[in-house]
């Protein structure tokens, strides 16, 4: 890689120190230190840790402490007030201004927002809590006498029997959610009910927010109901493959005959009837559907009603597009290898291909992937082999797709790599901690091109790592 690189220090206040690597390469980082966990009273075995939160843009951090018998709240580094109990889910609004979390008081739990208590109620189901993609709005489901009623910056809705499932509209000006009454479920859209079905659901909003979509069952056979008005019935349809493109004008799903031949369905038309259909996805410009199909035993992948070349199968969600739509990529298998191909031309051969690691860069131009052979990982950049370790994951191309980024182990040591120079790590990196994997989106945060930040837990200490690429 011929990318050059400077680590660089930046200069904050006593909880900050430089953390060195291999001078030879030059890299140097910044240690921010967090939090104390030790002096927070936080248990000392990191399993505990679960809880912790990231917001989406990685400048802060939230967890639960415990001292005694109560618990609260930690943001970063500064500790709430206390409760009985805090419920598992923190959560961040998407422009991580906000947060949200359930406590409970007395036998009564109540939602807190930015330490803005709401009212307290029998129960309150912070599972299916949500801000609004304008981070203007919490929306949350509580119960009232045994009754359910969504709340929305405070506001009840009508009362249910129960309630799933609440989902904004991309421009925050709509919100639906399941309800059931009298044994029958409804779509409530901006209050108001739809036709009343055995059962209804994946509930989508097309991104311009002026269409929604979903699924509904009534008799045994489903149907789409687009905007109010029912589709065809059929056997089954993919409750997760609901897709408006991205333009709003074209909508997409997976069905299932009563022959039990599942198949595409674009703008109510039928395409070619297959053994299984999944994947689907429009390309970017939304002019073309693609997704993967299996006929007798054989998989392709599928642009429009064009097939590819047959496969033993198609990794699972390894269909790519760049950013332009002008190029398509995917894994496959055939004969016990794997190997990933790009517009139509297969590249080498690999023991297998790392799941979710396939990405082109922003500006189209590269490609990356993690490999494996004789149990060793490593990266393959427009072809490239670079070098193996135990392990790999993490994998982020930069905004301005000059610089690649990934988190490795070898020896025992976890091992920063950027454009291909090592920064060996001492301490574990947070998304490797038991638990954590699922519940921190990713590693590494970019808050510039040649700016990014991770963290780590060293000593029961959290630390932000800011590196600065050069």
């Amino acid at each position: 890689m011929n990318f050059k690189i400077k680590l660089i220090f930046i200069c904050f206040l006593v909880t900050i120190s430089p953390v060195c690597a291999d001078e030879n390469n030059g890299i140097a980082a910044t240690k921010i230190l967090v939090a104390n966990l030790n002096e927070l009273n936080i248990e000392n075995d990191i399993t505990v840790m679960p809880n912790m939160r990231i917001s989406p843009d990685g400048s802060q951090i939230a967890y639960i402490g415990i001292f005694g018998q109560r618990q609260f709240v930690v943001l970063n580094a500064t500790k709430g007030k206390f409760f009985d109990e805090v419920g598992y889910n923190l959560f961040f609004s998407p422009d991580s201004k906000h947060i949200a979390y359930q406590v409970i008081m007395d036998t009564k739990q109540f939602v807190v927002v930015d330490d803005k208590y709401g009212k307290s109620y029998d129960n309150v189901d912070i599972s299916d809590a949500i801000f609004s993609p304008d981070s203007q709005t919490v929306a949350y489901i509580a119960e009232i006498n045994s009754k359910k009623v969504t709340v929305m910056n405070g506001h009840e809705g009508k009362k249910y029997e129960k309630i799933y499932d609440i989902v904004f509209s991309p421009d925050s000006k709509h919100v639906a959610y399941n309800a059931l009454s009298n044994n029958k479920w409804c779509m409530v859209v901006d209050g108001k009910e739809s036709t009343f079905y055995d059962r209804a659901g994946s509930m989508i909003f097309s991104p311009d927010s002026k269409h929604y979509a979903y699924i509904a069952e009534l008799g045994g056979k489903y149907c789409v109901v687009m905007d109010g008005e029912e589709g065809f019935f059929y056997k089954d349809i993919d409750r997760y493959s609901l897709l408006f493109s991205s333009d709003s004008k074209h909508f997409a799903y997976v069905a299932m005959a009563q022959d039990k031949k599942s198949f595409v369905v674009v703008d109510s038309k039928e395409m070619k009837r297959y053994d299984m259909a999944t994947g689907l996805v429009f390309y970017p410009d939304s002019q073309h559907v693609t997704y993967a199909a299996e006929l007798n035993n054989r998989w392709f992948i599928v642009i429009d009603e064009n097939e590819s070349a047959s496969y033993n199968g198609i990794l699972d969600y390894s269909l790519v597009f760049s950013a332009d739509g002008q190029h398509v990529a995917y894994a496959a298998n055939r004969n016990n290898v794997e190997f990933v191909v790009v517009d139509g031309e297969e590249h080498k051969q690999y023991e297998h291909i790392k799941i979710g690691s396939l990405m082109f860069s922003s500006d189209g131009q590269h490609i990356a992937y993690i490999a494996t052979k004789k149990n060793k990982q490593f990266l393959v950049l427009d072809g490239k082999e670079y070098k193996l370790y135990d392990e790999m994951s993490g994998l982020y191309f930069s905004p301005d797709s000059k610089h690649i980024v990934y988190a490795a182990k070898l020896g025992g040591n976890e091992i920063l790599v950027i454009n291909d120079k090592e920064f060996i790590q001492e301490g574990i990196m947070i998304s490797d901690i038991s638990g954590m994997r699922y519940l921190i989106e990713k590693k590494f945060f970019f808050s510039s091109d040649s700016i990014f930040s991770y963290y780590i837990l060293e000593d029961n200490k959290l630390y932000r790592i800011e590196v600065s690429i050069k």
